[in-house]
């Protein structure tokens, strides 16, 4: 209920409510955060991820706001008549559609989050946790077994030992 209330409160005392999908988007479902949970922000901002990496972002709204960027609002962008990105982003979509993307990251990321949890439940390993969002999980560590930090950056250590570059966290990619 939290996005709810937020859009509540920001409705009531009008003011925007922005979403800024750079890690969402596309991740969670194809119309991001906003189609995942129910809730449409004012605003919302995608990165390059809606064209596969190419230079593109988007600015997205209620079009009474965008129509603010006609004549009220001064906006600048890097690559804006740059129209290959645009085709790659037609491109991109279609493929996220087609291959119900967001669906598999999900998919994916909930056998990566159920098997560490899994693993760590059997080993008795009740101070670490997978937890997060399908898509985009993070290892956690409690204080019962020692300091996290320390905790983590000892399996940091042990998993570059064996050719594994970890960060703590997981951004699942299609």
């Amino acid at each position: 209920g939290f996005l709810e209330g937020l859009r509540t409160l920001c409705t009531e005392r009008r003011v925007l409510l922005v979403f800024d999908e750079m890690w969402t988007g596309f991740r969670l479902a194809l119309g991001g955060a906003q189609q995942r949970f129910g809730v449409n922000a004012d605003l919302v901002c995608d990165s390059n991820a809606v064209a596969n990496g190419m230079p593109l972002s988007v600015l997205a709204g209620r079009r009474e706001i965008m129509r603010l960027c006609e004549r009220e609002v001064f906006f600048f962008t890097t690559s804006g008549g740059e129209a290959l990105s645009l085709a790659a982003a037609k491109a991109t979509i279609q493929e996220l559609r087609d291959k119900r993307v967001p669906e598999e990251l999900a998919r994916q990321g909930r056998k990566l989050k159920d098997g560490y949890n899994d693993i760590t439940r059997q080993l008795g390993m009740t101070y670490t946790t997978c937890a997060g969002m399908e898509c985009r999980t993070i290892v956690t560590f409690d204080a019962s077994a020692g300091d996290p930090l320390e905790l983590r950056s000892l399996v940091q250590q042990e998993l570059i030992r064996h050719g594994v570059l970890w960060g703590g966290f997981h951004n699942l990619s299609y």
